[in-house]
């Protein structure tokens, strides 16, 4: 029972992969079109143009850059 529902469980995840994929390929192909670079990211799934420049200017005091789990009780004071 266990192999039978672990084979089910591959085959959906490869479909689920095989659709990811397939809509990658859909909007890469539509910002190629529209003069645009073409990247492999899904729409949702880049970072925000505001905080991309908010990261890049000098002294962005206050902002997280990388993952921690202890930055919001370090950072709690300092806001």
């Amino acid at each position: 029972m266990q192999r039978l529902r672990g084979r089910r469980l591959a085959r959906v995840v490869a479909w689920l992969e095989h659709r990811a994929g397939e809509a990658l390929d859909r909007a890469e192909a539509a910002a190629q079109r529209s003069g645009g670079s073409g990247a492999r990211f899904a729409r949702d799934e880049g970072v925000p143009l505001s905080t991309l420049r908010a990261l890049g200017r000098p002294g962005a005091a206050g902002l997280v850059s990388e993952l921690d789990p202890d930055a919001p009780t370090r950072c709690a004071g300092s806001a």
